[in-house]
C-alpha cells in the first residue's frame, strides 16, 4: 500500500514539463481514477477491497480538490456480477461519478461469426446493463458514464477495409441511450468509445503487435485493429460527431 500511495503522491504532485502548470491546477485534466477495472475477484474480498478503494480515493481527494475522482470500475462485471457489491463499494462521497464498461465480445454476448443472431441480444443485454447501473447511480445520487465500449468489425477482421455495420448499430444504440438520458436530466451523462486508432493498422495477419509496429487503440496483448476506429471509418466517426453535436446543444 505504501508504494502505491507514494506513486499517487508523485503523479498528482507533478508539474507539466511543457505548460509549467501543476497537475493539481491543470484544467486539461478532467479527473483522477484509481485504476483500470479494479476488481473484488471474490465476494470474500469485498470488505478489504472497499477499505483499499476508500483509502486511495481519500488520498487523491486530500491531494487535489480541483479535479473529479472516479474508480475506473467496469461496474457489475468488476463486482463479482453483483450490483449490490458495486453499490456498496462506491458509497464514498469523494467518488464524484460512477463508471461502467460494456464489452459484448469479451462477455460472450456477441459472436462475430453469428452476428445476425447475437447482435439483437447484445443490444438487449447492453440495455439491461445500463439500466441496472442507472438505478445505482440514482441511489447514490451520482452521475455515471459508459467509460469504455467497443465491438469488433465484421467477422473480427482487422483490416480497415472491412465492414463496421454491426459496430455502427452498437455505437448508435449506446450514444442514443446517453443522449436520451441527458435530455431527460438522467444520471447517464457521457460515453467514451474504445477507441480511435487513427492511421494505425495491423501489420501481421494475426494482429500481433511487435516493437516498431504502428500503434492502434488496441493494447499489445490483443489483435491490433480489433476494436480500433480508424480515420477511414467515416460512418462510425459521423455517429460520434453527430451525437457530440447533439449533446452540446
Amino acid at each position: 500500500m505504501k508504494g502505491l500511495e507514494n506513486h499517487v503522491k508523485f503523479i498528482i504532485g507533478r508539474t507539466n514539463f511543457y505548460s509549467k502548470k501543476k497537475y493539481t491546477e491543470d484544467n486539461t485534466i478532467m479527473a483522477w481514477q484509481v485504476g483500470n477495472e479494479p476488481r473484488t475477484f471474490t465476494p470474500e474480498n469485498e470488505a478489504k477491497f472497499t477499505v483499499w478503494l476508500n483509502n486511495i480515493v481519500d488520498l487523491i481527494d486530500s491531494l487535489d480538490k480541483n479535479h473529479l475522482i472516479s474508480t475506473g470500475s467496469e461496474g457489475k462485471n468488476s463486482s463479482n456480477d453483483s450490483m449490490e457489491i458495486f453499490e456498496r463499494t462506491h458509497q464514498n462521497p469523494n467518488i464524484d461519478y460512477l463508471t461502467m464498461h460494456i464489452w459484448p465480445k469479451n462477455w460472450n454476448w456477441f459472436k462475430a461469426d453469428n452476428a445476425e443472431k447475437t447482435l439483437p441480444t447484445t443490444l438487449e443485454n447492453a440495455g439491461k446493463y445500463i439500466d441496472d447501473h442507472i438505478k445505482v447511480a440514482n441511489n447514490l445520487k451520482r452521475p455515471i458514464i459508459i467509460e469504455e465500449f467497443g465491438l469488433p468489425r465484421e467477422n473480427e477482421n482487422l483490416s480497415a477495409a472491412s465492414s463496421v455495420a454491426n459496430r455502427d448499430i452498437f455505437y448508435n444504440y449506446i450514444f442514443g441511450r446517453v443522449a436520451e438520458s441527458v435530455k431527460n436530466n438522467g444520471p447517464l451523462q457521457a460515453a467514451n468509445f474504445w477507441g480511435f486508432g487513427g492511421e494505425g493498422k495491423a501489420i501481421n495477419k494475426d494482429g500481433k503487435w511487435n516493437p516498431g509496429d504502428p500503434l492502434t487503440t488496441d493494447p499489445p496483448q490483443e489483435p491490433q485493429g480489433l476494436n480500433s476506429v480508424f480515420s477511414s471509418d467515416k460512418s462510425t466517426l459521423k455517429i460520434v460527431k453527430d451525437y457530440n453535436l447533439k449533446l452540446k446543444k
